[in-house]
């Protein structure tokens, strides 16, 4: 009947008509603050639990799928975003602060690497057991090796660059009074850096074992020669499969 009219009478149905309306009236709708206000958190939660750049916000495939979630919402821009992360952080430091507060005795671990950048970063992780016994962890840093002029120039990791920054992190969590022990590799840089901050210095029971592994590997040169005839074979079946694959 609908198509009949439109046909031979060339009249359109008030069925129609109302739903037109109707899809218009949706259409100029604007998102409700709250629900918009929502909505931005948890953006914000999505890009800091999975890692993602704040410049995610402005990728058309985002922007397309909250488009089909929510038409009248307008996505943040990638300062909003910035601001809200911001906020978060500062919030969440202050609980993680007061956690530590109510703790007898922390240790911290340090984990050094390097930046595809080649800039050298140090990352420590606080240890501790609460009043439930349960193991509690808690990320304190993870920042670029400063210099001991200034702070905004990345330096190696030296000695004294990374028990300089140690310190600073010590300061500002106020770790001075409970602080029990420092765990790290046993590379030269860090193994006394808890010397330097009156603790105990605790080599990483995983590395330790990997460099006994290493050295038994190198005792016998059999051994060493078998091992490097196994790596050059492995790497020949890649360089045969891997065309072979992405061919299929």
């Amino acid at each position: 009947m609908s198509n009949h009219l439109k046909l031979k009478h060339h009249t359109t149905p008030a069925a129609e008509k109302n739903s037109s309306t109707l899809d218009s009236f949706v259409a100029k709708t604007v998102c409700h603050p709250q629900k918009m206000e929502k909505l931005n958190y948890a953006t914000c939660d999505m890009i800091a639990k999975d890692a993602l750049p704040v410049s995610f916000v402005e990728g058309d495939g985002f922007c397309d799928l909250m488009k089909a979630i929510e038409p009248s919402y307008t996505v943040p821009s990638r300062k909003t975003v910035s601001t809200l992360l911001l906020a978060k952080f500062v919030a969440k430091k202050m609980n993680v602060k007061a956690a530590i507060e109510g703790m007898a005795s922390v240790s911290l671990t340090t984990d050094c690497w390097t930046s595809r950048a080649s800039e050298g970063y140090m990352t420590v992780t606080a240890h501790s057991i609460d009043e439930a016994w349960r193991n509690v962890s808690f990320v304190l840093d993870t920042t670029p090796v400063g210099g001991a002029d200034r702070e905004d120039v990345v330096v190696r990791h030296t000695a004294a660059a990374l028990t300089q920054q140690m310190s600073a992190i010590v300061e500002e969590w106020a770790l001075e009074e409970k602080l029990g022990a420092i765990v790290h590799d046993n590379a030269s840089n860090v193994k006394n850096i808890g010397r330097s901050l009156g603790v105990d210095d605790v080599p990483c029971a995983g590395h330790t074992l990997q460099l006994c592994v290493n050295n038994g590997l190198k005792a016998h040169a059999n051994i060493g020669r078998l091992i490097s005839c196994g790596r050059r074979l492995v790497g020949h079946f890649k360089k045969v499969l891997w065309p072979l694959r992405h061919w299929n």
